[in-house]
Order: C-alpha cells, then sequence, then structure tokens
C-alpha cells in the first residue's frame, strides 16, 4: 500500500469511526433566506415572515414608521431642518402585497398625531395617500414592480404644500 492510499485509508477510518458522536448534536446554524429582489441602491429584499406588515421601531422618521423588512435607499433620500419644518425625502422598499403596503399607513399613522386628508388609488399598483399634523404635510406615494414594493414618503411644512 503507498503512503498516499494509507493515509486516505486512516482518514477514512477517523471519519467513519467520529461520526457517531456527532449524532444528536445541534450544528447552530441559521439557513440563508433567499433573496426575493434587491433595492434600487442594491440591498438584497427577503420575503416576510408573515402576513401583512408591521411598523420598525427603529424607524428612520419616528413619526413615519418604516416597515418591518423594509429598507431605506440612502442615495434617494434626503432630509434637512428649516426654519418652517422638516423638509424630508425618504424612499423604502421591501417585499409585500399591494394591499397590505396600501393600507400600512391608513392603518398606523393615527397613533403618530397624522390625519389622512386623501387617498388616490388610481391604478392597481400606484396609490397616494396625504396626510397633516397641523403643522405638517406628509405625502405618501405606493408603486408595486413585480414584488417590491417601493413607498416615496415626502414631509413639508403646511404652509410650503
Amino acid at each position: 500500500m503507498t503512503r498516499h492510499a494509507a493515509a486516505l485509508s486512516t482518514l477514512l477510518c477517523l471519519t467513519l469511526m467520529l461520526l457517531p458522536a456527532c449524532r444528536g448534536t445541534s450544528l447552530n446554524y441559521r439557513p440563508v433566506e433567499p433573496v426575493a429582489a434587491w433595492t434600487d441602491d442594491n440591498q438584497a429584499l427577503t420575503r416576510p415572515v408573515g402576513p401583512g406588515l408591521i411598523a420598525d421601531p427603529n424607524s428612520p422618521i419616528p413619526d413615519v414608521p418604516m416597515p418591518v423588512g423594509f429598507k431605506g435607499v440612502a442615495d434617494q433620500s434626503s432630509a434637512a431642518s428649516t426654519p418652517a419644518g422638516r423638509v424630508v425625502t425618504h424612499i423604502y422598499q421591501g417585499i409585500a402585497d399591494f394591499p397590505d403596503a396600501n393600507d400600512f399607513y391608513a392603518n398606523s399613522l393615527w397613533r403618530f398625531g397624522w390625519t389622512q386628508t386623501e387617498r388616490l388609488d388610481p391604478a392597481e399598483k400606484v396609490a397616494l395617500h396625504t396626510y397633516t399634523n397641523g403643522t405638517e404635510t406628509l405625502s405618501i406615494t405606493i408603486t408595486q414592480d413585480r414584488r417590491r414594493i417601493t413607498y416615496r414618503i415626502e414631509i413639508k411644512p403646511a404652509s410650503a404644500s
């Protein structure tokens, strides 16, 4: 038997001896979730875990929550503070059913003092919602491209709208 064959035989024997010891042990690995889509700035989006959308407690805008699992598109977002108030444009993208995406803000913004003043659903995959809170106007445009939902969030002083 050559040295190479002897080493291979020894390795095989050791492997077979150690296999029973591995039985019943937990490997503690987390499977990789398949990517369902990409944001405009190439962040991976995965499918949501359950039905519906819920607010992310760590949203970039505290009084306009981003849905859990959605990602902000930084190169299309901006925020500034002016003497008249906030001027914010944020883009959020994620995977959701359009009806859930369309109802998310209508069902959650009242908790933050926003009152809906207009809701236009002109097409199956496009909607526009407008809200006020007394000093500011919030416009949310919702679009769907295949499985990906895009929210365009715009906050302006009410006097500038």
